[in-house]
C-alpha cells in the first residue's frame, strides 16, 4: 500500500448514514484507527461543521453538533493510511488544564512558516468532542500556528485534530483563517464637523436667541429665575422649579409619626412607645404583669401572662447519633504512575480515609477511579491493559467478626489501546467495632497485560451508628 494522500468522494445514502454520521467503507481504512482523514463538503446541503469519527472499526464523516446528516450530501474525503511528516494527529494534553483558549501546534514544519497551507479536521472518539467550529490561525508574535474555536469558546483537554500541511491538500480550506499578522485594520473615513451655527429664536425649554439661549424650563415645567446658593437643590413649589437651601432642623418637610421623635435632621425611636413593645402574640393580648426569674408566658384563657414553669426537670434525652459522611476527591488534572509487570501495584493515597468510631457502626464504602489504557507505538502489538481495583481496612483484606468472615470486593477491568475506563466499587457495607480504622484503596496490574495509568476520581464512606 502507498502511504501517500488518496482521495474519494462520499455521498450520503440511506444505506451508509445513521443519525449524524455517514460511514466510509474502504479496505485501507477499515480496522485502521491510525489513519489521518480530512474532508470538505461539496455543495451546501449539510450546513453543519463536520469531523472524522472512528466507530465500530470504520471511519465516518459526522456533524460535530450531532445534527442529523441529510441524505444526498457530498464530501471530498482525503486520507492517509498512517501518520507522516506532513499529516499527523494533534491532541490537547489530557493532563493539562480543564480548558484552554487555544492550542499551539508547535510543529517544525509549521513554526515560523506563516505561508503554510494548513487544514484541520476534528478526530472524535476516544477524544473529547468539541461541538464548536474551529479554525487554524498564525500567531506572528511567537511564530506558531494554533487552533481555536471560531465563536471564542474554550477548548477542552483531550480534544484531537487531524492536521495536514502543504501540497497533500487541494482545494479551499474552510478551517484556516487569515493569519493574524495580515489582519490590517482599515483606516476610518474622517468626518468633517459642520461649520453651521444655529441662529434665530430659541424654543421649547430655551428662551432668547441663538447662539446663546437661556434654559427657562425642564420638560415643559418652568424654572424660576432665582440665583441659587452653594448647596441648594431644585424643589418643585407647585408652580415652578425653585432653588432651595436645605436648613438643619427643617421640620416643616418631615413628620416624625408614631413612636418617633425628630430633632433637626435626626429621627429617634421612642422606645417606651407601644410601637416598639409587643402587646399581642397572634392577635392575643399579653398581660402587663412584671415577670419573675424563671417564669414563662402561659395562656390563662384570656391572655398570655407570666407564670411558673411547672414542667418537672428530667434528664435530657440523649441525642440521636447522626450519620457521618467522609468524601475525598482525587487528582483530576493528571493520571498517576504507570503500572507494569515490574511496578504492579499503586496505593491511591489521595482517596484513603482514617475514621475514629466511638460506637459500633456500619460503613458504606464507595470508590471510583479512571484508568487510561495502553499507548503502544504499534497498535497490533498492543494488548489490553488489565488490572483490578480493591481496598483493605487496617491493612488487611479480610475482616473477621464473631460469627462470620468478610472478604472485601475486588473489581477487575480491561482497557483497550488509547481508551479510558471508569471503574467503581459501590455501597459495600461492613460493620466495625469502636476504634481507629484506616481504609486504603489500591489498583493492581495483571501480569502479562499492557501498561495502565490509574487516576483517583473520588471515594466516600458513610458511617451509620448501630448503637
Amino acid at each position: 500500500n502507498s502511504f501517500a494522500q488518496q482521495e474519494i468522494t462520499l455521498t450520503t445514502t440511506v444505506g451508509n448514514t445513521t443519525s449524524s454520521k455517514s460511514t466510509i467503507d474502504l479496505p485501507a481504512l477499515n480496522g485502521n484507527p491510525n489513519a489521518i482523514i480530512v474532508a470538505t463538503q461539496i455543495g451546501t446541503l449539510n450546513p453543519h461543521p463536520i469531523g472524522a469519527w472512528y466507530y465500530n472499526n470504520k471511519w465516518n464523516i459526522f456533524n460535530i453538533t450531532h445534527a442529523a446528516m441529510p441524505i444526498g450530501a457530498t464530501f471530498k474525503v482525503q486520507y492517509f493510511t498512517r501518520s507522516g511528516p506532513s499529516y499527523f494527529l494533534h491532541v490537547i494534553p489530557a493532563g493539562g488544564p480543564l480548558t484552554v483558549s487555544r492550542t499551539y501546534l508547535n510543529y517544525p514544519g509549521l513554526d515560523g512558516n506563516q505561508g503554510a497551507q494548513v487544514k484541520i479536521f476534528q478526530n472524535h472518539d476516544p477524544y473529547t468532542l468539541n461541538p464548536n467550529e474551529a479554525e487554524a490561525r498564525y500567531d506572528s508574535t511567537i511564530g506558531q500556528w494554533f487552533i481555536q474555536n471560531v465563536n471564542g469558546m474554550a477548548l477542552k483537554r483531550n480534544t484531537g485534530y487531524n492536521i495536514v500541511i502543504g501540497s497533500g491538500v487541494t482545494g479551499t480550506n474552510p478551517n484556516t483563517k487569515t493569519p493574524i499578522a495580515d489582519a490590517t485594520p482599515k483606516n476610518p473615513t474622517p468626518i468633517s464637523p459642520s461649520s453651521t451655527t444655529p441662529t434665530g429664536n430659541a424654543g421649547g425649554d430655551l428662551n432668547g436667541n441663538y447662539p446663546n439661549p437661556k434654559v427657562v424650563g425642564l420638560n415643559g415645567n418652568p424654572l424660576l429665575n432665582k440665583s441659587p446658593s452653594i448647596g441648594d437643590t431644585l424643589r418643585w413649589n407647585g408652580t415652578a422649579w425653585e432653588p432651595v437651601t436645605i436648613i438643619s432642623g427643617d421640620t416643616a418637610r418631615y413628620n416624625a409619626g408614631a413612636g418617633l421623635s425628630l430633632n433637626g435632621p435626626t429621627f429617634s425611636a421612642q422606645n417606651t412607645a407601644e410601637i416598639w413593645n409587643a402587646k399581642q402574640i397572634a392577635s392575643r393580648n399579653i398581660a402587663t404583669t412584671p415577670p419573675t426569674i424563671g417564669q414563662v408566658l402561659k395562656w390563662n384563657g384570656t391572655e398570655w401572662a407570666p407564670a411558673d414553669d411547672n414542667v418537672s426537670a428530667t434528664s435530657p434525652t440523649p441525642p440521636v447519633q447522626l450519620i457521618q459522611t467522609y468524601f475525598k476527591r482525587g487528582n483530576l488534572n493528571s493520571f498517576g504512575q504507570e503500572l507494569t509487570d515490574s511496578n504492579p501495584e499503586l496505593n491511591m493515597t489521595e482517596l484513603s480515609h482514617t475514621i475514629v468510631l466511638n460506637k459500633k457502626s456500619r460503613l458504606v464504602i464507595s470508590v471510583t477511579i479512571q484508568v487510561k489504557g495502553p499507548t503502544c507505538v504499534v497498535v497490533v502489538a498492543c494488548a489490553d491493559g488489565k488490572g483490578s481495583l480493591y481496598f483493605n481496612i487496617n491493612n488487611v483484606g479480610v475482616y473477621y467478626t464473631s460469627n462470620m468472615t468478610i472478604t472485601f470486593p475486588r473489581k477487575n477491568f480491561s482497557v483497550p489501546f488509547k481508551f479510558f475506563a471508569s471503574v467503581e466499587i459501590s455501597n459495600f457495607m461492613v460493620d466495625l467495632n469502636p476504634g481507629t480504622h484506616t481504609i486504603n484503596f489500591f489498583v493492581s496490574h495483571d501480569a502479562g497485560s499492557s501498561t495502565i495509568k490509574p487516576q483517583g476520581d473520588y471515594s466516600s464512606i458513610m458511617v451509620i451508628p448501630l448503637e
